[in-house]
């Protein structure tokens, strides 16, 4: 008797022995976040009130942006630099920095000696002019009649062309300043003229007020054509990498974050600014879809696309962080209720709606988690 109980113990003995040596593997095969912790359950009627669903990890595309700044500007061909060729004294000043102008439009008038002094050369160089042309005629005739000499007409012909070319350069300063010459009886002289914008676009960068001399050849204003307008935006050197030409820019104006517009970057400066670490990268914008407000100079507050790749993901309100780790609640229905486990995960990127899910590869499909209230059922 004695025997078959020595040998009952030590039968049962072995058996523990299995069991806890089947337990200890059956742990070890578990991923290391996930043991110890102990699932939390859910009724019919506590998941409804919470508002809970049911999600899983999806394919989503992430999406990588660099914020940046800084203004509406123009290619150099677009931006023109007005000054005067003559001396004068502003009168009647007629535009505002970002006024838009169009081509000969009047924007101030020029008074001065200088003015009228080249009106009157105009006119004793065209009457010169028309005096020799005449004698030239003559000459040319008694020529060819051999009234006169080759000699002769060699030295009418040479003043003729001497005045001629006298007349129609004065003739050419007198167009650029805008004054029409009188053609008949005695001439008119004019004190004052119009100047005149060379092209369209929007004034800025004025030097000058009513009254104030005007020195040849000093600027005097800027006129910005818009027509392919330029974004110049400030990229600090550490991103420079990040930066390819042809990338996507959405850009808005600093007092309307609502609505963005696209450009794409088509050069980028190689001169980096020491002080700052920061250099110019310029971008194209669609014309097709700029508002019409936009005007030159205007600071813009905008952000490149750098990354764009498919990744797993959650919706971020799914993961909670607790002491630098991350978790997710996966769910599993059980008696009626929700059987919720925690379950430690990696996370990668991130933005308002979603999170990047690197693992443990056995969540990436067809587990169930929930969608919501993961850091408060984790605290209870």
């Amino acid at each position: 008797m004695k025997i078959k109980n020595l040998i009952s113990a030590i039968l049962l003995g072995f058996m523990i022995l299995a069991i806890s040596s089947c337990s200890q593997n059956e742990t070890s095969d578990l991923p290391e976040e996930t043991r110890g912790n102990e699932a939390m359950i859910l009724n019919q009627a506590q998941w409804e009130n919470g508002k809970y669903e049911l999600v899983q990890i999806e394919d989503r595309t992430s999406k990588e942006w660099l914020e940046v700044n800084g203004s509406l500007s123009v290619a150099p061909r677009d931006r023109h630099i007005l000054s005067s060729h003559y001396d004068a004294f502003v009168e009647d000043l007629r535009v505002q920095n970002g006024d838009a102008v169009q081509k000969g439009d009047i924007l101030f008038y020029m008074e001065g000696p200088e003015i009228v002094e080249l009106q009157g050369s105009f006119y004793e160089a065209r009457a010169l002019y028309q005096s020799l042309k005449l004698d030239y005629d003559r000459t040319k005739a008694l020529l060819k009649d051999s009234i006169k000499s080759a000699k002769s007409f060699e030295t009418v012909k040479a003043k003729y062309e001497a005045a001629s070319v006298q007349y129609q350069s004065l003739k050419y300063v007198l167009d650029h300043l805008g004054v029409e010459p009188s053609s008949e009886g005695e001439p008119k002289l004019l004190s004052r003229v119009a100047f005149r914008a060379p092209v369209s676009g929007v004034v800025g960068e004025i030097e000058i007020n009513s009254g104030f001399p005007l020195a040849a050849h000093e600027p005097i204003m800027v006129i910005h054509n818009l027509r392919e307008p330029l974004l110049d935006l400030k990229v600090f050197e550490s991103d420079i990498p990040k930066i390819q030409m042809g990338q996507k820019v959405l850009f808005h104006l600093a007092n309307e974050k609502g609505a963005e517009y696209p450009a794409r970057i088509v050069r980028l400066s190689p001169n980096i600014i020491p002080s700052e670490g920061y250099t110019h990268l310029y971008a194209e914008l669609s014309t097709d879809s700029l508002p019409s407000h936009l005007s030159y100079g205007a600071y813009v507050e905008g952000r490149i696309l750098y990354s764009e790749e498919r990744v797993m993901s959650l919706p971020l309100t799914a993961v909670a962080e607790l002491d630098g780790s991350y978790f997710v609640l996966e769910v599993e229905k059980a008696n009626g209720g929700y059987s919720l486990t925690p379950r430690q995960v990696n996370v990668g990127r991130s933005n308002e709606d979603f999170i990047e899910i690197l693992g443990p590869s056995q969540y990436f499909r067809g587990h169930n988690f929930i969608n919501k209230g993961v850091f408060q059922l984790l605290e209870e």
